[in-house]
């Protein structure tokens, strides 16, 4: 009559349409309405109180058919959570293949890199090919002949120098330089350009600090990919 009132429908204790004065949710409770249904509750509140008139309405019991007991019963509420369960495992199991995918992405990734590093070292004709680029053999003879001490603190660098005379003995006489070559022979040019690139290097890295910057050199070589990240390091 354009007068609504707050009602609340129970079923069986369940409050299936919560108290509301809408009179189109009233039809809902009929969803929670089965052959087990005990009993309805109706109330019908005055104003904003709480109180209210009930109104309980009583399910006739009908005889069951033979075979339906509290086993049936139980069996049902089994099933459904068994149907839960399943559910839930079958998500975890697409969360975890998931998980397991980019996870593969990832180890491709790596492989991917240690592959074009491991073919950056076997293509390398020294450690320091490819940093130094033409200046590379040059710039080893020229370094190592003036600071022959070197050639035992980096990793690899002995190996791949001989001495121009190889008969003379490993201890240099008095007053002489020891003269080293690489495996390729560089040209005069290269020669005098790596002898003034030295020169300049020892300028500004002096003492234990030219050995650092030779190391540095050294692991550069080995990990070129690294070149990028060393120089945003140091603009930062």
């Amino acid at each position: 009559m354009g007068q609504p009132i707050d009602y609340e429908i129970l079923i069986d204790g369940f409050k299936a349409v919560r108290r509301t004065d809408n009179p189109e949710l009233f039809p809902l409770f009929e969803n929670f309405v089965n052959a087990d249904t005990r009993s309805i509750e109706i109330l019908f509140y005055q104003g904003t109180s709480n109180n209210n008139d009930k109104h309980i309405f009583t399910m006739q019991e009908e005889p069951k058919e033979a075979g339906l007991s509290g086993i049936d019963i139980d069996n049902k509420i089994q099933e459904h959570v068994n149907k839960a369960k399943k559910d839930w495992e079958f998500e975890q199991l697409k969360k975890d293949s998931e998980e397991w995918k980019i996870y593969a992405q990832e180890l491709e990734e790596d492989i991917s890199k240690l592959e074009k590093e491991l073919l950056e070292v076997k293509s390398a004709q020294s450690p320091l090919h490819g940093f130094l680029g033409q200046f590379g053999s040059s710039l080893v003879s020229g370094i190592v002949k003036q600071n022959p001490q070197i050639a035992d603190k980096i990793p690899g660098l002995s190996g791949l120098l001989e001495p121009t005379d190889k008969s003379r003995s490993n201890e240099p006489a008095p007053g002489s330089d020891i003269s080293f070559s690489s495996a390729e022979s560089a040209t005069d040019t290269e020669s005098e350009e790596a002898r003034t690139f030295v020169k300049h290097i020892r300028s500004h890295f002096q003492g234990d600090k030219f050995d650092k910057l030779m190391q540095i050199i050294d692991l550069l070589a080995i990990s070129p990919y690294k070149l990028d990240e060393v120089i945003n390091h140091l603009n930062n």
